[in-house]
């Protein structure tokens, strides 16, 4: 038996039981209970079109700014010293690739870097001003440096304006980002649009998005970072299964009676 016919059988189960207790009512509420899973995943898929992309674009920049850091004084050969150490940065920068800013590092050990620039964001020429703060974590790992970190962007381009607060860890090793767990919260305004918040958590291995809907139903996709497909649920019930490629998101829902659908981003 395959998964999804199980999550059918189960659902059967459920339907069944209800129309013993309710009659005719509660196939009157599955139906509806259906329909908002859909209306939901049709409202939040755009918003999830936007934010991915934007999450990419935070996750390069956080790694680009990070490999500016490095430590005052010489590190030692041996077993690390417990407890953070002090981070150390050139006085300005430029990332060669749209992006310059400054690097301060406070007596507490603080950095703050304050960025600008221009990159490509989802096809689009976006102009991106920010602040990254930064401490070096007190739990060090064996391998890399483990940093602290908050970060707060305007992200603006023909689409719009986006806002975003990043906060969370990231372990960096000669220049490259190996581990990290951040929480991006993205508030989208289109041109001629109303805003729009969604936040996606990131790590290695996942991405996951969260949004709430209009009629406040609680919507989220837990997505498989190297393939970008997964699953979608409604108010913690599975409801659709999904796979993002490029500006468009395929959906398959677990109710066979509802049409799977594409949605792409719109220009």
């Amino acid at each position: 038996m395959t998964n999804r016919t199980r999550t059918l059988c189960a659902l059967a189960a459920v339907a069944a039981v209800a129309l013993l207790l309710g009659g005719c009512e509660s196939d009157t509420l599955t139906s509806t209970t259906d329909q908002q899973a859909q209306a939901s995943l049709e409202e939040s898929a755009p918003i999830a079109l936007e934010g991915l992309p934007a999450s990419d674009a935070v996750e390069t920049l956080t790694e680009e700014l990070l490999g500016q850091l490095g430590s005052a004084g010489a590190r030692s050969s041996g077993p690390a010293a417990a407890g953070p150490r002090t981070p150390a940065c050139e006085s300005t920068f430029d990332l060669g690739n749209g992006i310059t800013g400054t690097c301060a590092v406070s007596q507490s050990g603080t950095v703050t870097i304050t960025f600008t620039g221009t990159r490509t964001i989802g096809g689009v020429a976006t102009t991106i001003d920010g602040i990254l703060t930064v401490t070096e974590a007190a739990d060090q790992p064996t391998l890399g440096t483990k940093y602290t970190v908050a970060l707060s962007a305007t992200a603006t381009s023909s689409r719009g304006v986006a806002a975003w607060y990043v906060t969370g860890y990231a372990v960096v090793a000669e220049g490259e980002l190996i581990d990290f767990a951040l929480t991006l919260s993205l508030t989208v305004t289109p041109t001629g649009g109303m805003p729009r918040t969604v936040t996606i958590s990131l790590t290695p291995a996942m991405k996951t998005v969260f949004f709430q809907t209009t009629s406040g139903l609680n919507v989220s996709y837990i997505l498989n970072r190297s393939t970008m497909t997964g699953v979608v649920s409604v108010q913690g019930r599975q409801v659709a299964t999904v796979a993002f490629s490029g500006d468009c998101v395929t959906i398959r829902f677990v109710n066979p009676a509802i049409d799977d659908t594409t949605i792409c981003r719109e220009d």
